[in-house]
């Protein structure tokens, strides 16, 4: 098989959806043409009348946009994470009584941080409350 040939086989082959890892595979057995997967994908790249064929991905219909509304909790909630962040000794998530929720964490030096997951941030007294309540969890849960 020339060069010619197998550039066409490979584009056609693109063209119908096959992956380029099949075409490799395809091209040694069938061929006895072998190629390294990353001279095939150059080798495609350097082919101007490749078509490639685009996955249709069905989108969703959005009528109207929901906005998530802050729904007000009985108090604030507080998980502490099974697996903590590098570089911490503590870290978890909490949904404060506005219904802000962010993520916390506590680092080796005893410092605690936390990430916003939205643009509404705690106020100062949520803050306290929430430093408060996961001091008791800490020492219900026999952690210091």
């Amino acid at each position: 098989m020339n060069d010619n040939l197998r550039n066409e086989l490979i584009a056609r082959r693109i063209a119908e959806g096959v992956s380029l890892s099949d075409i490799q595979k395809e091209l040694e057995n069938e061929h006895q043409i072998v190629m390294t997967y990353m001279d095939l994908r150059m080798l495609v790249a350097d082919l101007e009348e490749i078509q490639w064929k685009k996955e249709e991905v069905e989108e969703p219909e959005v009528e109207n946009e929901v906005q998530e509304t802050l729904e007000p909790k009985d108090e604030v909630e507080i998980n502490i994470s099974s697996i903590v962040r590098p570089g911490c000794v503590l870290s978890g998530d909490v949904t404060f009584r506005s219904g802000i929720k962010a993520d916390w964490y506590v680092d080796q030096y005893g410092r605690m941080g936390m990430d916003p997951k939205g643009e509404e941030t705690p106020t100062e007294s949520e803050l306290q409350e929430f430093q408060q309540a996961l001091q008791m969890r800490i020492s219900q849960q026999g952690m210091r």
